[in-house]
């Protein structure tokens, strides 16, 4: 089954007295990349997170957010240096009477000082934290999965019908194939007789000797043999239930490197249209091979 590697998907638990919401989006990227945005004294949590992202995605950019609220007396601890208050007043005051000015300093501002409030950390156990955001980051990653799946659904419609455009555009180049010698022969023919009035018989040694080479260099018998089995192996490995998606844009380059053969030896203007309708199909399916995973 393809997945896209554009997804989404958010959830939301309660633990105790720890309340979490789990928000996870994803966007392409070549290989795994997982950005985790959660409260920083919580962050000796986040290989843990990482390693559960790995068991739902193989590629993507992966962003997954964090909400935690705690109990208000966990969550909001904070100490008072009241020495270093004292200090910073009696330096000020001293200042104050110096200069000959007044001097009041609202409680309020001397909070505001460097060090006077201190924030604690908080002594919240971390497997309880853990307790709190596992599942319903779980639940997140398993609705982004879901989203991506069926995303890769609609991909997988899509390229399917690029790819029947290219079988039919090449089923036409095979047909085309046989007459393309035998109507350079009658160009060569009449070319021959015009140059000559019609007074000279035409070898047909010679002439079957110049069309010989011409079929040989134009022949893209091989190439096309080799484009349907790309193509075929193309169709099997969508059916695959790994990540796919680097090795179907691989295929894809494959299968430019043979058009591109085919278009380098086509003398015939009816050929070299149809590669580049092969071309222009081959295009808009490696731009959505590109958000495979």
């Amino acid at each position: 089954m393809l997945r896209s590697m554009t997804g989404y998907g958010r959830a939301e638990a309660s633990y105790d007295d720890i309340k979490a919401a789990v928000e996870v989006k994803s966007v392409n990227h070549r290989y795994l990349e997982v950005t985790v945005r959660l409260p920083g004294r919580f962050s000796i949590l986040e290989d843990k997170i990482k390693k559960t992202v790995q068991h739902f995605v193989d590629r993507g950019h992966i962003e997954v957010w964090f909400g935690i609220d705690e109990k208000q007396d966990q969550a909001c601890q904070m100490r008072i240096d009241k020495d270093l208050a004292i200090y910073y007043y009696r330096v000020l005051k001293e200042i104050a009477d110096k200069l000959g000015i007044s001097y009041q300093l609202p409680v309020y501002e001397l909070c505001k000082m460097e060090g006077v409030v201190i924030p604690e950390e908080s002594d919240t156990d971390l497997e309880k934290v853990w307790g709190a955001i596992s599942r319903p980051l779980k639940e997140a990653l398993q609705q982004l999965v879901s989203m991506r799946e069926r995303e890769g659904q609609n991909l997988r419609e899509d390229l399917e019908a690029h790819q029947a455009k290219i079988t039919s555009k090449i089923l036409e180049i095979e047909k085309r194939n046989p007459d393309i010698v035998e109507s350079y022969r009658d160009k060569l023919t009449k070319r021959i007789e015009k140059l000559t009035d019609g007074t000279v018989e035409v070898d047909q040694e010679r002439l079957a000797a110049e069309v010989a080479i011409f079929a040989d260099k134009s022949d893209v018998n091989e190439e096309l043999v080799r484009l349907k089995s790309h193509l075929k192996q193309f169709s099997e490995t969508m059916e695959s239930h790994n990540p796919v998606g680097r090795k179907l844009d691989f295929i894809l380059q494959e299968i430019i490197r043979e058009i591109n053969t085919v278009s380098s030896k086509s003398q015939d203007a009816f050929t070299s249209r149809k590669v580049v309708e092969v071309k222009s199909e081959i295009e808009k399916m490696r731009e959505q091979v590109q958000n495979i995973e």
